[in-house]
């Protein structure tokens, strides 16, 4: 939802605290204040430093930017939020980075992610046909009407610790004699990290050509090697 769409929401909250908890009450749980124990990192402060910008009472910046970047949409503010836009508050968060990317505030790395994953189908640069690489050696093989699609990502791809993971789930899945394959060069990027980093034309595209691809070769189901893959196909 577009940020302008929670301008009657973002000024109810006053900071009271809570949002910062376990739900214990005994410790701080946020991430992102409990890492820099600034008020501006907490997700009140968020609030209100969105709800500033929005009202240009301040300027963008690079720091407010990496403030933003610093929530890492672990939702715990959302459970331990006393009022009922709790379940609000981090899609503010994310609605915010949404509106930077739009209006071109972008930071300079984020540029690069972006435009990496847009041109090779992959944040880390590396060439589409070698997506696969990770799987030589192994009986695995492309995908051609198999019961389940095993969607290994980028970081199984091209990552050397995630490669192994990749290979490991691969050799699990044959032991188990489980009819599925791989989509090697085919495969694109899930686009999750696109989508929480709030480039949702990007996340767009990507979403378009996966679900392309799936129906092209008849998927019915998935297996995913991420967590953030599997977020990105059940909730995105």
């Amino acid at each position: 939802m577009a940020l302008q769409n929670y301008h009657n929401i973002i000024h109810r909250c006053f900071r009271c605290g809570y949002c910062k908890l376990a739900l214990s009450y005994s410790q701080i749980n946020c991430p992102s204040y409990s890492r820099f124990r600034f008020e501006t990192y907490s997700p009140g402060g968020m609030m209100w430093l969105i709800e500033a910008w929005i009202k240009r009472k301040i300027k963008w910046s690079e720091s407010f930017a990496k403030i933003l970047y610093s929530c890492t949409a672990c939702n715990n503010c959302v459970k331990q939020c006393k009022f009922p836009f709790s379940s609000d508050i981090v899609n503010i968060i994310l609605a915010a980075r949404e509106q930077m990317v739009e209006d071109g505030l972008v930071l300079p790395l984020l540029a690069r992610f972006f435009r990496n994953i847009e041109t090779y189908g992959n944040p880390f640069r590396e060439p589409r046909e070698e997506r696969n690489k990770w799987a030589e050696g192994t009986s695995i093989q492309e995908y051609d009407g198999h019961e389940y699609l095993y969607y290994v990502g980028c970081l199984g791809s091209y990552d050397e610790r995630g490669q192994k993971v990749a290979r490991a789930l691969g050799e699990v899945l044959l032991n188990a004699e489980i009819s599925f394959g791989i989509l090697g060069a085919k495969e694109e990027c899930e686009g999750n990290e696109v989508n929480f980093l709030g480039e949702k034309r990007l996340f767009k595209i990507l979403a378009e050509k996966n679900m392309n691809t799936f129906s092209e070769l008849g998927v019915k189901k998935v297996i995913t090697l991420s967590p953030h893959s599997y977020n990105a196909f059940k909730n995105l």
